[in-house]
């Protein structure tokens, strides 16, 4: 008869530390298979790897981007340009994307701080848009839908265009779509 009392048994001293053993080991695998496919924090990524073609430039332009309400009673947000890049892949929603053939992404990496004591929602496809040597103004292809930055903090931000792979020189104009007040950034890429 088959004794399946693991408490006497000297099976049961191996078999229950080798239960645990198993369970750890699945549990890390699983935490790093989560891991691996989670996607950044803003949802977009520029994919690392031996065929991924980039340039990228440090900007560090700055500027205070009103916050629009009834009584104006929330202090501006500081936005930086912090790095343009030009790349043929980014990760969106933890899936490659490939640049077709002929193009290539503009990627603007931003830093938004908000100094308020109030969370602010804001659309950061209504603040930037791409100007052509036509003068036409595209907004972003590739964007968040609402960047949330919480009272007192600093939040990072993407945005990204589809442009033609043989330019490298471009204009962004910035400021809110809905008010008069608008600048321009010139990225040249050598």
């Amino acid at each position: 008869m088959l004794n399946l009392n693991f408490r006497n048994s000297n099976r049961g001293k191996i078999v229950k530390p080798l239960i645990i053993i198993i369970a750890i080991v699945l549990v890390l695998i699983g935490v790093k298979y989560i891991s691996a496919n989670k996607s950044s924090s803003n949802g977009i990524t520029v994919s690392s790897s031996k065929d991924v073609k980039s340039m990228r430039i440090t900007l560090n332009q700055t500027f205070d981007l009103p916050i629009p309400t009834k009584d104006n009673s929330l202090s501006p947000l500081k936005v930086t340009f912090t790095t343009a890049q030009l790349t043929n892949r980014i990760v969106v929603g933890g899936k490659a994307k490939n640049a077709a053939k002929g193009t290539q992404f503009l990627m603007l990496n931003l830093l938004i701080e908000n100094s308020n004591n109030k969370r602010v929602n804001l659309k950061t496809r209504d603040m930037i848009r791409l100007i052509d040597n036509n003068n036409k103004k595209f907004a972003p292809r590739y964007f968040n839908k609402d960047v949330a930055i919480e009272a007192d903090a600093v939040k990072k931000d993407t945005l990204g265009f589809l442009v033609p792979e043989d330019i490298k020189i471009f204009k962004i104009q910035y400021g809110l779509v809905s008010s008069g007040d608008k600048k321009i950034l010139e990225l040249k890429f050598e």
